[in-house]
């Protein structure tokens, strides 16, 4: 903690740190300022082979964040004792009360809930999911940080509220494709995040930003922050030459098949032309999973082939893999340590990719195997 407060200049600890349980609080600060910021990579910094284009790719890691043997956080326990005494808070007692078969909670012990231990077929979570909106008030929806704010959008947002209303409206896909992710099966009960969002820049490596992705990997959730990315990175390229810029991602048909990914975005010129600029790809590893015929003419990678030879569409499930190494780990902590200790990981990795290229040297990453599903 003292290291990532020396870095951003903030030694008086926000003025937070005044008794133990404090440390939570100055954490929750410092995630809140790496949420709305894209990790610097200045020129100094940046080799030859670094001067690559970006590509996304989702990194999947899930992280519980209840009381022990409960359904809810702290804080969602206090309120619903205090508001909804009849609505158990345990975890059994609340998925009976949610009339979830008990052959189907079993497994779910009051001292271990790990990623196994809170699946549920589909049919009883949408169980779950009724019960909880009948909980559901202008008070319920106060407690806690929201998405918004935990992917660092809320600046973004405020500051372009009626543009981002009109691209929400229109994030609905205007012709539904044939290749699809997630159809069904198993879900998880407990989730304050769905996983993290990773962008990593394709030819050095680097991580330029994560953000928790929430309830699913929801096309509109994905553009929503790709945009909030694209304002911050576009800033230093000049628009001619935005064309330039390669976004790879593995869903990448349903993304761009939303309407508003379609036309123009409500925005000023030449911010307006943003995201029909950049060209849109698919990744190699993802590529010939796509049952339509159109994503793997559309999203081919030819072009990027051509123009940058060298160019890793790869970086990100390269990234996935190598942080994979930490799940266990980042999933035993709590929220706020989760998100701390994620941070300071991506910190490390960053300069340790800086350090390899101005050695000569090539940044260790582990091979994403070319899987077809």
């Amino acid at each position: 903690m003292e290291d990532e407060l020396r870095e951003l200049g903030k030694l008086d600890f926000f003025g937070k740190l005044k008794e133990d349980d404090d440390s939570y609080k100055v954490l929750e600060e410092i995630d809140k300022i790496r949420a709305k910021t894209v990790y610097q990579h200045t020129s100094d910094e940046c080799s030859d082979i670094c001067k690559e284009r970006e590509s996304c790719k989702r990194f999947s890691l899930n992280k519980l964040s209840p009381q022990l043997g409960k359904a809810f956080c702290k804080l969602h326990v206090e309120y619903l004792e205090r508001m909804y005494p009849e609505v158990p808070t345990d975890i059994r007692g609340f998925l009976k009360h949610c009339g979830v078969m008990s052959s189907n909670t079993s497994s779910i012990g009051e001292e271990s809930q790990s990623d196994e231990l809170c699946m549920l077929p589909d049919n009883d979570v949408s169980k779950v999911d009724e019960i909880l909106k009948t909980l559901d008030d202008d008070v319920v929806s106060q407690i806690g940080s929201s998405a918004v704010q935990s992917q660092g959008n809320t600046d973004f947002i405020e500051k372009e509220q009626e543009a981002v209303t009109t691209i929400l409206d229109d994030c609905i896909e205007l012709e539904p494709t044939l290749c699809s992710k997630e159809t069904g099966g198993k879900q998880r009960l407990q989730k304050w995040s769905r996983g993290h969002l990773f962008v990593v820049q394709g030819g050095g490596g680097i991580i330029d930003k994560w953000s928790p992705l929430f309830k699913s990997e929801s096309p509109s959730q994905v553009f929503i922050i790709i945009l909030s990315w694209l304002c911050a990175v576009l800033k230093t390229i000049n628009p001619v030459n935005w064309c330039k810029v390669f976004l790879a991602y593995d869903n990448m048909c349903r993304l761009d098949g939303l309407r508003a990914a379609r036309k123009v975005l409500p925005w000023p010129e030449p911010w307006d032309k943003a995201w029909i600029s950049i060209r849109k790809i698919i990744d190699s590893l993802h590529i010939r999973n796509h049952k339509d015929k159109t994503c793997q003419e559309k999203y081919d990678l030819q072009p990027v082939k051509e123009e940058i030879p060298n160019g890793n569409t790869m970086a990100a499930e390269q990234t996935f893999v190598w942080l994979s190494r930490y799940k266990k780990i980042l999933c035993a902590t709590p929220k706020v340590h989760h998100l701390f200790d994620l941070h300071r990981i991506v910190k490390h990795r960053n300069r340790y990719t800086v350090k390899c290229y101005k050695n000569g040297k090539k940044p260790l990453l582990p091979k994403a195997r070319k899987i077809q599903s």
